[in-house]
């Protein structure tokens, strides 16, 4: 999610000027185009059919999407990335999702997290809040909670609206 502070629009409100920071890139501004701005969102889970179903729902809600199995494979696929939301299933078949939490609070501190579960006697929303996550979905997922979601932390129309 685009911070407010981090964005400028020209006079005209057709130019997004997002000033990003991170590594190798310190405040550097891009220059977007107002209907061009198509958030990104990382999904990470080891079912190849939930990574096919978000495909599909992602592109329904017009966002860009990176998906990934485990956590290295997260690690290369979003460096140098911005993200403006980050979906990733809670039982990984290699690492852990909090070891998951861990790495990508040092990368994009301020992205949203959000964090699906088929278990939902292992992990609480309190919990997700103490691993650096911010939403708790129970799967089977509910469409409408989860585009809910979504829309809340990838909304561009906020962005045109600071």
């Amino acid at each position: 999610m685009v911070n407010p502070e981090n964005v400028i629009m020209d006079e005209k409100k057709t130019t997004i000027l997002k000033r990003t920071s991170g590594p190798g890139n310190a405040n550097i501004r891009k220059s977007v185009k107002q209907g061009d701005v198509k958030p990104t969102v990382l999904v990470v889970d080891d079912d190849k059919k939930i990574i096919e179903a978000f495909k599909y729902l992602m592109e329904s809600e017009n966002l860009n999407m990176i998906s990934a199995s485990n956590v290295d494979e997260v690690m290369e696929r979003i460096e140098g990335k911005d993200l403006d939301l980050i979906i990733t299933d809670f039982m990984l078949e290699t690492k852990s999702s909090i070891e998951l939490f861990t790495l990508i609070r040092k990368s994009h501190p301020e992205v949203p997290v959000v964090v699906m579960t088929g278990y939902p006697e292992l992990i609480s929303e309190k919990d997700v809040k103490n691993f650096g996550g911010n939403y708790l979905l129970t799967k089977p997922l509910e469409l409408t909670k989860l585009r809910g979601v979504i829309r809340t932390c990838c909304n561009p129309l906020k962005i045109a609206s600071y």
